[in-house]
């Protein structure tokens, strides 16, 4: 009904079509998409779902035990009663949606009524599996972001650095993504007017649908050592992440990110340059890679320690953990955890994803 692993990247095409290929190769099977246009899951829900369920249940009439259907949205629990000749139901929970600035009791109600009736959960962020494991007796497993093995490539090509970072006064502190209310702007704040030497660089645009106040940003972004270089396309980042010294995640601590799987985390660990983060909960799966930052004056300490060589990158514990987490191992993982579900006689194994 929708891209079940939408947020992946591989060489060529999406998710999808990676995972496609793989069981193509193997002479076994073949995974189809399906993307319907409705008014809206949420706000015109009755009129959705009538205009919807005629169309799942034409899909659904041709599956059969050696099926497998991935539903991406709790908003479309309604549908999944159709699909019971499915050899299995997947539901994959790429974010927190019940964090979201929805009707979160109804959020909540459609999320359980997956965890209970499918039968496996994957979810994005570590802390959604652990909030998902007491509500339901299904297996629920962690199955994180990862990396593209095209920008792995861009990244070892050693690309030049872009023209707008080459005459900015290093050393240089960067970061990648969406500005936003999700950003700690009080952290970046300490951080900038303690280390006045360093140049803060932050790439991606500004986003202000959500309610957040492009004035606080803009308050952040006006100090002397801060450049803002606006949005870039993602296959650009290669060269940025090349360009700085230091990488900077600074989401803020609440529970919406706690329960997210920064894509910035695999972009900047196919680097080899240092890291700094919030203490986010995701963070703590990185911690032998990255420095996690609790406290301002921890990420402070921790900068100026980065900026002063005290915190060497461990060039072969990334390339370690490189091996087993690009977009591709990852399709890998989870074909074999949906074809131990599905007609293949095989038991249900939880350390096919690490959990």
């Amino acid at each position: 009904m929708q891209n079940p692993l939408e947020h992946w990247r591989d060489v060529g095409g999406r998710p999808a079509e990676a995972i496609d290929r793989i069981v193509r190769r193997r002479r076994q099977g073949h995974v189809e998409e399906r993307t319907w246009l409705v008014p809206g899951l949420r706000r015109y829900a009755s009129l959705s779902h009538r205009l919807l369920r005629p169309l799942t249940e034409r899909l659904a009439a041709g599956m059969g035990p050696c099926d497998v259907f991935v539903c991406t949205s709790p908003y479309l629990a309604p549908h999944l009663p159709a699909f019971r000749a499915a050899g299995a139901r997947v539901y994959y929970a790429h974010d927190a949606f019940e964090y979201f600035d929805w009707d979160r009791e109804v959020t909540r109600r459609l999320q359980d009524q997956l965890l209970n009736e499918c039968d496996l959960t994957l979810t994005v962020a570590r802390q959604l599996q652990e909030d998902f494991v007491p509500r339901t007796p299904r297996p629920v497993w962690h199955s994180p972001q990862a990396f593209s093995s095209s920008f792995l490539a861009q990244v070892q090509a050693a690309p030049e650095v872009p023209a707008d970072l080459a005459d900015l006064p290093r050393p240089l502190v960067g970061s990648v993504g969406v500005l936003n209310r999700t950003y700690d702007w009080d952290w970046i704040d300490q951080l900038v007017a303690a280390t006045p030497d360093a140049t803060f660089v932050f790439v991606g645009p500004m986003m202000t649908a959500d309610g957040t106040d492009p004035g606080r940003l803009y308050r952040s972004l006006s100090a002397p050592n801060v450049r803002w270089l606006g949005g870039r396309p993602h296959e650009a980042l290669p060269r940025y992440l090349a360009g700085f010294d230091v990488l900077l995640s600074p989401l803020r601590v609440d529970d919406h990110n706690d329960r997210r799987c920064p894509l910035r985390f695999y972009d900047y660990m196919v680097t080899d340059r240092p890291i700094l983060s919030t203490g986010i909960r995701e963070a703590e799966e990185f911690r032998a890679h990255m420095g996690v930052a609790t406290e301002p004056e921890d990420a402070v300490r921790i900068l100026q320690g980065m900026l002063g060589g005290e915190w060497p990158v461990d060039r072969e514990a990334r390339a370690a953990w490189r091996a087993s987490n690009s977009f591709e191992t990852r399709a890998q993982q989870v074909i074999a955890a949906v074809e131990s579900l599905a007609g293949t006689g095989r038991p249900l194994r939880d350390d096919l994803l690490g959990g």
